[in-house]
């Protein structure tokens, strides 16, 4: 095999080999970029999380039907029950027989509009007193 022809056939062998290491390199770049948003992320949602479980008022997501999903300590603390007992619960079995009309009014217009709907309400405890509650909501997508 003449000299002209080995240089041919190695021309591309070497550019495909610098080609795959440029590639290889971009990978790893995209890769350590990922790994850094999914760790901002994380860091976001980890803030998040404690400003909702930390908050000084009570907060409470529910469902389309009012069943608590989510809800803090200072809204458990609120209607005086343990917190394992609360997530899963329709939020209408801690609200007042006498505001109870309210409260499912206050979950119609939630699911019906974009607007945040607010509901002055009373909370039953598990003692038999009653907390004036205002019920602020806003449907979430």
């Amino acid at each position: 095999m003449t000299r002209k022809r080995k240089t041919l056939l190695a021309a591309p062998k070497a550019t495909l080999t610098r080609a795959l290491n440029i590639l290889r390199e971009e990978a790893r770049s995209r890769h350590e970029q990922a790994l850094e948003v999914q760790e901002k992320l994380q860091d976001a949602r980890d803030h998040f999380q404690s400003l909702y479980n930390d908050a000084p008022v009570g907060l409470a997501t529910l469902d389309a039907n009012g069943v608590i999903v989510e809800i803090n300590e200072t809204a458990v603390t609120m209607i005086g029950d343990r917190f394992t007992g609360v997530v899963g619960k329709p939020l209408l079995m801690f609200v007042a027989p006498s505001s109870r009309a309210e409260m499912l009014d206050h979950l119609r217009r939630s699911r019906m509009g974009s607007e945040s709907t607010s509901t002055e309400l009373l909370l039953r405890r598990r003692a038999s007193d009653k907390l004036p509650t205002q019920l602020i909501s806003r449907r979430i997508l």
